[in-house]
């Protein structure tokens, strides 16, 4: 009897210890997160890397949304299917599933700290980001290819060229959306950086290597910011690929600014 009641409490004290983890992780997660460089031991295969020169992020909330800072996508037909999800913690996984999917995706989470994480060997570091800046009320986008102008109010005008993988979108543009965007610029402190940027990257069937953005407020020009090459910082990037992946998730109105 002595026995079944070492075992019992031996039981006991495993459960509680997992109980006290996945609340850990529960607690640790929220925030903003970017992929490190991979290094793996020698041998070892890489996993794949992520699309464009724009590094993998994530934001996980308390309210257990995820946020992929490049979008998530369907592989079969390949296609954009949004930025936000649902995640949960159990026990010591990340589980999530893509939006429009009903498949589970699990990672083992294998280190998690105030200003780490690791989930499947892939190691991100913590972004305090913090929204900054005065509160803009418009912008417009320009790559080589299009000009996108959206407001607050939900005003939305393209001009340009088009993949035919938009043409499918059926959400209305929302001034809900808009906050999305404008609270991912603002995370990245549009208001302190600089009005322009170069780096070395070209790919014309990767985000384009010229892009624009103009932030207005009261109908007058705040800041404008250009990056030729993808030279500015991720979290910039990141929110760029909110506006340049509008017309494959919203009906936008096809009119010149």
């Amino acid at each position: 009897m002595i026995r079944n009641l070492f075992i019992v409490l031996a039981v006991l004290m495993v459960s509680c210890k997992g109980d006290e983890q996945e609340t850990y992780y529960k607690e640790q997660i929220v925030g903003d997160w970017q992929r490190l460089p991979i290094i793996n031991n020698p041998g070892e295969p890489l996993p794949p890397p992520p699309p464009m020169n724009v590094d993998l992020g994530f934001s996980f909330s308390e309210d257990g949304i995820i946020e992929s800072k490049i979008g998530f996508f369907d592989d079969n037909p390949f296609r954009f299917t949004g930025f936000e999800s649902v995640y949960r913690i159990v026990s010591d996984s990340l589980i999530y599933s893509a939006p429009d999917s009903k498949k589970d995706e699990r990672f083992k989470i294998n280190l998690l700290t105030k200003d780490s994480l690791i989930l499947d060997r892939i190691a991100y570091k913590r972004l305090n980001l913090v929204p900054q800046g005065e509160k803009f009320d418009a912008l417009l986008f320009k790559n080589s290819s299009i000009q996108i102008y959206i407001d607050d109010k939900g005003t939305s005008r393209i001009s340009g060229s088009l993949n035919e993988k938009t043409k499918p979108a059926e959400k209305q543009f929302t001034g809900e959306e808009f906050d999305k965007v404008r609270q991912a610029f603002m995370k990245a402190g549009y208001e302190k950086l600089d009005a322009e940027y170069r780096g070395d990257f070209i790919c014309a069937d990767c985000m384009d290597s010229d892009i624009s953005v103009t932030f207005y407020k009261n109908g007058k020009v705040l800041k404008t910011i250009s990056d030729s090459g993808q030279g500015s910082p991720m979290p910039f990037l990141w929110a760029c690929l909110r506006l340049q992946y509008l017309p494959y998730y919203y009906k936008l109105s096809f009119e010149t600014r």
